[in-house]
C-alpha cells in the first residue's frame, strides 16, 4: 500500500519519484517474488488452526 502510495503522489507531482516499484505491476525479479513471498506468509498466517492435531 506504501509503495502505491508514493508512486500515485509522485505521478501527481506531490513528492519526487524515488524509483519504489509498484507491487505485481512493475517487472522485476526480486520486487515480485518478495511481493509474492509476502502475500504466501500471509495467506498462511490467516489460515485457521487446525484443531484436531
Amino acid at each position: 500500500a506504501i509503495q502505491t502510495l508514493v508512486i500515485l503522489a509522485g505521478n501527481l507531482k506531490i513528492i519526487p519519484l524515488t524509483g519504489i516499484p509498484l507491487p505485481f505491476i512493475t517487472y522485476g525479479g526480486s520486487s515480485v517474488i518478495a511481493n509474492f513471498i509476502m502475500v504466501g506468509l500471509l495467506l498462511r498466517l490467516s489460515q485457521p488452526k487446525d484443531a484436531t492435531a
